[in-house]
């Protein structure tokens, strides 16, 4: 460093000295240019350091590698003087130096490529999803769209659903914001049907007696050269044919599963949640805004 581009003042000197050491360093291997570009700009203003010379003398001693050679590339150098860059400028060309090296992705390209997996937390892809579109440069920012953010989470069927029905204007942060909802909406319902079948399962032992039971009697009848007992009714034929009966609406011809009533109210339940959900975050809303205690607190 040019010890004629700092303070002469040994006090200035030495706090600016203690509180540069807080600052991280830069290489090929560790590459947190945001971080580092906050630290420096916080110690900028904490010391008053207006002279470029001198900034530039303190940032090159905390960069080294590809870093380094764009920041001297920065110096425009004439007959009679010298112009060194602004903290923007430098930050600007080591983002630049990075990504064009081969030693990492294009955040555009990652961003792009990025799928959540079926199992993947949706929240944490969100953040880690943002990161990357947050870094971006504003020209980049314009070539991704609320599209992208939706075939990145397709995997996340009730989450892509519910980003599916925005408007095509809305922002990045909008659409996670709804994805998130949606997906809390589907892991409720997931939950209260896992309830439901456990509590069904209780009952099989029982069930499982019945049918041991079932299976010796027709085993039996069997040997006696009787017909054995079935579920079932002849047609016209005299053949045996067995009847579908529905334990929702108890008609015969279909299962559960299959029944229409039984689908209507699946879709109306979901629905129903989905209302819930809207006026607990309106009225959560309403209350923040007006500054009174929520009746959910």
């Amino acid at each position: 460093m040019d010890s004629n581009s700092i303070s002469n003042d040994p006090l200035i000197l030495q706090n600016k000295i203690m509180s540069f050491q807080a600052v991280i360093a830069l290489n090929d291997n560790y590459r947190e240019v945001k971080t580092w570009y906050n630290q420096v700009r916080f110690w900028k203003k904490l010391n008053n350091v207006q002279d470029k010379e001198e900034l530039f003398g303190w940032c090159k001693s905390k960069v080294t590698g590809i870093a380094a050679k764009a920041l001297f590339n920065l110096i425009d150098e004439d007959e009679e003087n010298i112009t060194y860059p602004t903290l923007e400028e430098m930050v600007a060309a080591i983002k630049k130096a990075y990504r064009e090296s081969d030693y990492i992705t294009n955040p555009l390209f990652e961003l792009k490529q990025m799928k959540i997996q079926k199992n993947e937390n949706l929240k944490k892809f969100n953040k880690k999803f943002y990161e990357l579109y947050d870094d971006l440069e504003p020209q980049e920012k314009l070539t991704v769209s609320y599209f992208d953010y939706a075939n990145a989470i397709e995997a996340k069927e009730e989450a892509w659903k519910g980003v599916q029905l925005l408007d095509p204007t809305t922002d990045i942060k909008k659409a996670m914001e709804v994805a998130e909802k949606y997906e809390n909406l589907a892991l409720r319902l997931q939950a209260r049907n896992i309830t439901k079948s456990t509590k069904r399962n209780i009952s099989l032992p029982m069930n499982n007696q019945r049918n041991f039971n079932i299976n010796n009697n027709l085993a039996s009848s069997e040997k006696k050269g009787k017909e054995p007992w079935t579920n079932s009714k002849n047609d016209n034929n005299g053949k045996a044919f067995n009847i579908q009966t529905c334990y929702f609406c108890s008609q015969t011809g279909h299962r559960k599963y299959e029944c229409p009533q039984y689908n209507r109210y699946e879709y109306l339940k979901f629905q129903e949640l989905v209302r819930n959900a809207r006026n607990v975050n309106d009225n959560t809303t309403s209350y923040e805004t007006t500054g009174s205690r929520s009746p959910l607190n």
